[in-house]
């Protein structure tokens, strides 16, 4: 037997924000993949401390000015500061190939 499910429209979307690292600063993108296990590119990375626990946001708050981005094709991580640039641009980043 197939069920066919419909939703009932709840609302809309009017932005929409990810980030590649946990923790960091999120930013604006004009769309986004979903999948069975969720946001494809949202929070794939995360820091750890000197004794590999989970780095916490509430216990230092020190990278939400940062922002990051994956791009898994060319195999680039990218940092930069929440004011200086745009996802698009070069100005103020830093680009770092991840092995």
């Amino acid at each position: 037997m197939i069920m066919h499910m419909q939703a009932d429209q709840a609302g809309t979307v009017a932005q929409l924000y990810l980030t590649a690292t946990k923790g960091f600063a999120l930013r604006e993108v004009d769309h986004i993949e979903v999948t069975a296990s969720g946001i494809v590119g949202n929070r794939e990375f995360f820091l750890v401390d000197i004794d590999e626990r989970l780095y916490s946001v509430p216990k230092d708050p020190i990278f939400l000015d940062y922002w990051t981005t994956y791009d898994p094709l060319a195999n680039t991580y990218r940092v930069g500061r929440q004011s200086t640039v745009e996802p698009e641009s070069t100005d103020g980043d830093t680009g770092v190939s991840v092995a």
